[in-house]
């Protein structure tokens, strides 16, 4: 009899000699046989149990893989990633290829055999046959040739399309699988937009889990050259995926991104990718809480670009500060055509500096700074930069705070509006109308009275040489006489269009609606235009001019819906080559 002491050695020894044997048949090699080992009978049930035990343990504890440690120090998505490396490898790899690989034959005499293969003892067999049964067999055909049009070869799509190489698949089928594999369903409009220029998703909730799966579909598509996620609220965390977009896509030229609420760590993870984006030209990122350190980072980024032709940063708080950095860039960049700086809080010394960089600069056409402080202080210096521009063409300045009162010295000497300490709005007025260039002048809800307005309007139609178009004034508070007396004053300026009143009210559209209609009730009554004019009904004659008085019963017998309050004005719109009171019939024609 062996001690309690030696026996528990000897259960220690096979414990480790059990779990090496083990190892090495998890590893694939051979397992010494323990029938060698020379054990007491007493011990065999105690070694089994142990050999159980160790294999149980041994399965229950899988090796940590490879893969799960490399998934750690990756920063990107595993599947984006794949999409980029997979251009590496041009063959198919799946199931059914290596399957093929294993069960190919070695040799095969001839294309298409569908005969089994025989063995040695089928041979031998058939060379015991009769004769007689031996030559039947032989005037049968070999071999059949067929075609393998339309033929079932059983595979599974789905397990096909699962086994595809990413470089292979398409990029709808790369959102499908992504969006499968982060249980999200699919969104219509990416479905449907994947393989055209323009992928439009305002305000349609996508979050950040949403643009996880849109990266996959984009992250190697060359047909889309627009891209519109404003009011997605994507945040920080669906910039970072927004981030692969932005610098691994050469294709995509336009970005519309406002109202994202990015915050400080996505405006900075998109100030990064759009250094690298070379081919941009439009960018929006209006309403992400930009400050003034922000926004000096992105135009610093944005000074190689030299194709960058749309801006957007406005609704963002840039305040002094920010103001004058953007006065800076804006005169020394010359390649932006469109730019909108809009609500962004620029005031006092930003506002000055903004208002002279207008002069410096002669490639902007467009330019948005409404609902700023400019207040009365920079008006002069507007003026300065109205007079040496010569490529500006529309200019807004809404909501700037600018103001004229009827009292005081004004009340007493209205003509100091026009000549004396006053006459500031006033100059600004002239500058803008005679400007060779600018052709838009947006200047309403500013806190100007209608009497103080009025002046300035009678003294600027007496103006020679106006080559401004339109001049935008409403939202300033103004009576109905005012808005009629604004249309008669510039009657010597027929290229001008004032706009006076609570709301823009534009001839032009009502007239061309009006004559939609007119069209409509043709169309609708297979008759021709000059038909419904023509007053003798049953006479084939040609019309071409009609009276406003012909015009008007023309549309209350045909019951045509048309403003009575702007009938007057849309009939002189129509009118225009015609006599005073007549309307030509080529003007409907358009």
């Amino acid at each position: 009899m062996l001690s309690t002491e030696t026996s528990n050695n000897i259960t220690d020894k096979l414990t480790t000699e059990l779990a090496d044997e083990i190892d090495n048949e998890v590893d694939g090699e051979d397992i010494t046989n323990t029938k060698d080992i020379n054990l007491p009978t007493s011990l065999k049930s105690a070694v089994s149990t142990i050999r159980t035990d160790g294999k149980r343990v041994r399965i229950n504890q899988p090796r940590d893989s490879s893969s799960h440690l490399n998934s750690v120090s990756i920063k990107r998505d595993p599947i984006v990633e794949s999409i980029i490396e997979s251009r590496k490898c041009s063959v198919i790899e799946n199931t059914y290829t290596r399957l093929a690989q294993l069960t190919r034959p070695t040799q095969r005499s001839t294309l298409f055999d569908i005969r089994p293969p025989t063995t040695e003892s089928e041979t031998k067999r058939k060379e015991r046959a009769p004769s007689s049964h031996s030559e039947k067999k032989e005037n049968l055909p070999t071999t059949i040739e067929y075609s393998l049009d339309g033929w079932d070869e059983g595979l599974n799509e789905e397990i096909e399309r699962d086994n595809i190489n990413p470089a292979d698949k398409s990029c709808v089928q790369l959102y499908e699988e992504k969006c499968k594999q982060m249980n999200l369903c699919p969104c219509t409009i990416i479905l449907r937009t994947l393989n055209t220029t323009t992928i439009n998703l305002t305000n349609y909730g996508l979050g950040p889990r949403g643009c996880a799966a849109l990266v996959v579909g984009l992250i190697r598509n060359t047909t889309v050259l627009s891209l519109n996620l404003s009011g997605n609220n994507i945040g920080n965390a669906g910039m970072t995926h927004l981030y692969q977009i932005i610098t691994e896509n050469a294709f995509i030229e336009e970005y519309d991104l406002s109202f994202n609420n990015l915050g400080t760590k996505g405006n900075e993870k998109l100030v990064k990718a759009i250094a690298n984006c070379n081919q941009l030209k439009t960018l929006n990122v209006a309403g992400n809480e930009f400050t003034h350190t922000v926004l000096q980072l992105l135009l610093e980024k944005l000074e190689d670009h030299s194709h960058l032709k749309n801006l957007n940063i406005s609704h963002n708080e840039l305040d002094e500060e920010g103001g004058e950095f953007l006065a800076g860039w804006i005169a020394e960049n010359h390649s932006l055509v469109n730019f909108d700086a809009s609500w962004c809080s620029i005031r006092l010394k930003g506002a000055v500096a903004t208002a002279k960089a207008i002069g410096e600069n002669n490639r902007l056409e467009t330019l948005d700074l409404s609902y700023n402080s400019f207040t009365n202080q920079t008006i002069p210096f507007i003026t300065n930069s109205l007079t040496s521009n010569s490529a500006l063409l529309e200019l807004n300045l809404r909501g700037s705070h600018f103001i004229s009162r009827f009292e005081g010295e004004v009340k007493i000497k209205p003509d100091c509006l026009i000549n004396g300490k006053e006459c500031q709005i006033y100059d600004m007025f002239v500058a803008a109308a005679t400007n060779q260039s600018l052709k838009i002048l947006q200047l309403g809800e500013n806190h100007i009275d209608e009497r103080c307005l009025m002046i300035m309007l009678q003294s600027l139609a007496e103006v020679e040489d106006i080559s401004l178009e339109e001049l935008d004034l409403t939202g300033i508070i103004t009576n109905s006489s005012l808005i009629t007396k604004g249309h008669e004053l510039f009657a010597n300026h027929p290229k001008l269009n004032v706009y006076v009143g609570p709301v823009k009210q534009m001839i032009e559209s009502f007239a061309n609606n009006l004559v939609g209609l007119i069209h409509a009730y043709c169309q609708e009554n297979e008759i021709s235009l000059s038909d419904i004019f023509n007053l003798n009904e049953g006479a084939a004659t040609t019309i071409t001019t009609i009276t406003y008085e012909h015009f008007l019963e023309t549309l209350r017998k045909a019951k045509i819906p048309f403003p009575k309050a702007l009938i007057n004005d849309i009939m002189k719109h129509l009118g225009q080559t015609c006599e005073h009171g007549s309307i030509s019939i080529k003007s409907l024609q358009s």
